[in-house]
């Protein structure tokens, strides 16, 4: 019943013309390295990032397209989603995900998404919550644990682009 229930909301849920449905994922969490650069996923951060993308498939939440910040923790986040996810969804390494970007950046790249897509954004805090925040009208930024998720119904027929929640999902 739980699962015919989730189904049947799916329509509801998932990205309409002049729309986007963005999930903002934050890396899993991450060991200490030599550079932040080069910090990697945990065993935890791993299980927990295998365990969301057993979540979003049973949610059918399946993408056209994962971007991720070339980091290695979000690579290897995005990686793991797309291999739970079925293994055959495009993915983009891009700058413009790296620590540091803009809320101007992130509005390029979420205005190039086709609208009508599901698209993944893996990144890094404070970045993701400050423009997850921005896109909700939200004063400041929201806080995403390692590994945190969260779905965002995005308007892109508003200037600037507005977005509602529909889903977050959180490790345990």
């Amino acid at each position: 019943p739980q699962i015919a229930a989730a189904v049947g909301n799916i329509v509801g849920r998932m990205a309409r013309p002049g729309r986007v449905f963005l999930i903002l994922v934050r890396h899993g969490e991450a060991g200490k390295a030599a550079t932040d650069a080069a910090r990697e996923l945990t065993d935890a951060g791993r299980a927990a990032v295998r365990k969301l993308g057993g979540n979003l498939i049973l949610l059918e939440y399946l993408p056209d397209m994962i971007r991720c910040s070339p980091l290695v923790r979000a690579l290897q986040t995005a990686e793991i989603l797309q291999g739970a996810l079925g293994g055959d969804i495009a993915m983009d390494a891009t700058d413009d995900l790296a620590p540091g970007c803009t809320d101007a950046t992130f509005a390029d790249i979420l205005l190039g998404e086709t609208p009508g897509s599901t698209v993944f954004w893996v990144g890094h805090m404070p970045d993701l919550g400050r423009y997850a925040a921005r896109l909700l009208g939200l004063p400041a930024e929201i806080s995403l644990r390692p590994g945190e998720a969260l779905g965002l119904d995005v308007d892109l027929a508003v200037d600037p682009p507005r977005a509602s929640v529909k889903w977050g999902w959180k490790p345990s």
